[in-house]
């Protein structure tokens, strides 16, 4: 058993680097795409946001006229 210093020394490996290091390196020198996947909502997801939203709309106005007819 070798530690990583230890191989490098032996000329067992040409390097010694992180996953992450390997793999940036690699993308320098291939097409690389970002793909992102968005999950659909559900028909109750998209439900609760539209009566969310106008609940929002309903309020806002109801505090609205509230105000102005306090203030006039």
């Amino acid at each position: 058993t070798w530690l990583g210093s230890q191989a490098k020394e032996k000329y067992m490996v040409d390097d010694i680097r992180t996953s992450d290091e390997c793999i940036l390196q690699a993308c320098e020198s291939a097409e690389v795409f970002e793909v992102e996947y968005e999950v659909r909502k559900s028909i109750q997801d998209k439900l609760g946001n539209v009566l969310e939203n106008s609940f929002e709309k309903v309020l806002s106005r109801f505090f609205t006229q509230s105000r102005n007819d306090i203030y006039q």
